[in-house]
């Protein structure tokens, strides 16, 4: 029966994108590429391809991010969009990878970030990648804090928030984020974020000392 058929390719598509999900966050992104590339070939459902353009990203390949989601964000002339606020926000990061600032940011500021936390996060991006880390800061303080978003992704806007901080020398609060952070990674055996962290308090003590 076709509703059959539908629930099997819906749990097929829900495994992928959780075993490739497992895979970047374990450092393998080439698994995850591997897996992609092979995915965007076949009829992707609508809800499948907002987390399959994430993945793509986190795995390096923004282009096949935007591919999937310009039909929904971008759609041909005289169509309006229906794009959701996290298809917008995730088309916008994919932009941003792209190097595409500008239109990255004049999308992620339409999105409200109350129906969209990850649009705090990109934005913060937009504007590391300008290298105004001032304005960033409140956008990553903002995001950490969310209770809208996993563990994980508030770590990773904590990371940024440290290195934001270590940038422009805010020591007091860049000790405060990074230590508690280390301690969060070090219980969870988060290495690749970890290693991340250590390098980011290495940056700290060049830049301002030994702490």
């Amino acid at each position: 029966r076709l509703s059959d058929e539908c629930n099997r390719v819906s749990s097929t598509f829900q495994k992928l994108v959780q075993d490739m999900d497992a895979a970047i966050r374990s450092g393998d992104a080439g698994a995850a590429r591997a897996q992609l590339q092979g995915i965007v070939r076949q009829k992707i459902p609508r809800a499948f391809r907002m987390p399959l353009a994430n993945l793509a990203r986190r795995a390096g390949l923004a282009d096949t991010s935007v591919r999937l989601l310009r039909p929904i964000v971008r759609p041909a002339a005289r169509t309006v969009s229906a794009a959701t606020p996290d298809e917008t926000s995730e088309y916008a990061a994919a932009l941003l990878k792209l190097g595409a600032v500008g239109e990255a940011e004049e999308l992620l500021t339409s999105v409200n970030p109350a129906r969209s936390p990850q649009a705090l996060l990109y934005l913060a991006f937009t504007k590391i990648a300008t290298w105004d880390y001032a304005v960033a800061i409140p956008h990553l303080r903002n995001y950490s804090k969310s209770d809208r978003v996993d563990e994980y992704q508030k770590q990773i806007g904590k990371l940024n928030l440290g290195a934001a901080l270590v940038h422009e020398r805010e020591v007091d609060e860049a000790i405060s984020v990074l230590s508690s952070l280390r301690v969060e990674l070090e219980r969870a055996k988060n290495n690749r974020l970890l290693s991340n962290l250590l390098l980011c308090w290495a940056e700290l003590e060049i830049e301002c000392g030994s702490i």
